[in-house]
């Protein structure tokens, strides 16, 4: 497959999605990713923080300074201020969050995909086939409102069905009547 073609799909009209929808699950989880990559690339092959250090130190001592500071956390002191003896660093605050941001990135891609998934996993087992069911409903609607009343007719029997073949695997069919019922209720 080209890029064209992935381009296209990713851009293809869907019914049982908005705007948001996309932004969430699509554009916004893409970001997050690349964000986090871009951190991780940085923090774990390139430089991941600059450490003060004595000028009379060798390139090896430097290195070990920064490695110590990634892995051990960091103090923040103010610019203009003075030193602090180093008995005294308990009391500043401890920077230590900085090698989790990629992570975090990463989950937050992963939890925006999350509804996503969801809902393809509902509608993978629940015997309806909704987007192309929301497709279908979205064009007859728009082409034929004059059908409303039968096109609600078919809809309902496609979920009876639907339904009916649900309860053969669970038996329980008082549920799924009583859904049936108040499906038929408020749109028939």
């Amino acid at each position: 497959m080209n890029l064209q073609h992935l381009l296209a799909a990713a851009l293809k009209s869907r019914h049982d999605e908005d705007f948001l929808d996309k932004l969430n699950n699509k554009l916004t989880s893409y970001l997050m990713f690349a964000l986090g990559l871009s951190i991780f690339a940085q923090e774990y092959t390139g430089d991941p923080l600059k450490c003060w250090a004595k000028p009379s130190w060798h390139s090896s001592w430097l290195q070990y300074a920064e490695d110590y500071c990634f892995i051990e956390g960091t103090y923040a002191i103010k610019l203009n201020a003075t030193l602090p003896h180093p008995l005294e660093y308990d009391q500043h605050k401890k920077i230590t969050f900085y090698q989790w941001i990629p992570f975090i990135f990463y989950l937050m891609g992963i939890m925006l995909q999350l509804p996503r998934f969801f809902w393809s996993f509902i509608n993978w087992t629940s015997y309806l086939h909704l987007t192309g069911f929301c497709n279908v409903a979205v064009d007859s609607f728009r082409h034929h409102p004059v059908h409303k009343k039968a096109n609600i007719e078919v809809y309902v029997a496609h979920f009876e069905d639907a339904i009916n073949r649900k309860c053969k695997k669970t038996k329980d069919k008082k549920v799924f009547t009583s859904v049936n019922g108040a499906v038929k209720a408020v749109y028939g």
